[in-house]
């Protein structure tokens, strides 16, 4: 005879193999981890105070001394001095004819010695057209520059050894022989005009310091000779060719100028090269101007 379970105990029997399955599969329950032990540490200092690097000055050491070249003084025979800078180390020869006149020596013609400045290269010198001069010292790989201050005008150029002396021969050129080349003048005055009347016309700063120097320099009678920042347009008008021509005659002269070299030169040589090239130059130093002291503010 069969035994046969019943029914409800059937169902218990297959809950509970159920059950054991489910637990058979589950994972096991992660571990707890383990304690972080975190390493010792040396205690944190505080903080310093920043040391100024400039409280107090460094501690001295070898100083390189600094020796300025020699200069040797010259003068040619025509009264021109000569200042020789030899330094073995310039690549470059530098050259500056300076005349000891600017635009205090204009009087009562503003604009003179600017114009008239310029005029020695843009109006050509000696052989040379205003175009040729400007060629050559760009083929000596340099340029002629003039420049008119106060107190002086500065024909400059820079060169190499080789090609100092025809530096020095257009450098001569343009001070003893100018061309005073009429048309030249007129076009160089045209441009000054444009420019000053621009400056007038659109410059604060240079109406300023027009003012400025002509009140600083005010005199009881007459004009100083730095009452002037600048020509005025009128002032320019009125120059003529003769006017530069007389400048030019008063002033640059021998005895008013100075010739320096600085570079890989020798002295000797250098001499005797500018004695031949301005020999026929001639002419001492103008008189210097007279004027009475400016008027002082009374505070």
């Amino acid at each position: 005879m069969k035994y046969r379970l019943p029914f409800r105990c059937l169902s218990l029997v297959c809950i509970f193999l159920g059950l054991v399955a489910l637990e058979c599969r589950s994972p096991a329950l992660p571990q707890s981890p383990a304690p972080i032990t975190m390493p010792r540490t040396a205690p944190i200092a505080p903080a310093k105070a920043e040391v100024d690097p400039f409280a107090s000055p460094p501690p001295r050491g070898l100083t390189p001394e600094l020796k300025f070249p020699k200069i040797e003084h010259r003068a040619l025979n025509n009264g021109l001095e000569l200042r020789a800078i030899h330094h073995g180390r310039f690549p470059i020869i530098e050259l500056r004819l300076i005349i000891k006149s600017g635009v205090a020596s204009d009087t009562e013609k503003a604009g003179l010695a600017s114009l008239t400045g310029e005029l020695l290269k843009a109006g050509g010198a000696g052989k040379y057209t205003s175009r040729l001069l400007m060629e050559r010292a760009e083929a000596l790989g340099s340029g002629l520059d003039i420049v008119t201050s106060t107190d002086k005008t500065q024909i400059s150029m820079s060169v190499t050894r080789h090609n100092l002396e025809p530096a020095l021969e257009l450098l001569a050129a343009v001070a003893t022989a100018p061309r005073f080349d009429p048309a030249e003048f007129k076009k160089l005055k045209e441009r000054e005009l444009d420019r000053v009347k621009g400056s007038a016309k659109g410059s604060g700063g240079w109406a300023v310091n027009m003012l400025m120097y002509r009140e600083l320099f005010r005199l009881p009678s007459g004009q100083h000779a730095y009452s002037k920042h600048d020509a005025s347009p009128e002032s320019l008008k009125a120059l003529t060719l003769a006017d530069c021509k007389r400048w030019y005659k008063a002033n640059v002269t021998p005895g008013n100028s100075m010739l320096v070299v600085a570079g890989d030169i020798d002295t000797d040589d250098l001499s005797r090269e500018a004695e031949l090239l301005f020999k026929n130059w001639t002419g001492g130093a103008p008189p210097l101007p007279n004027f009475t002291r400016p008027n002082l503010p009374a505070e």
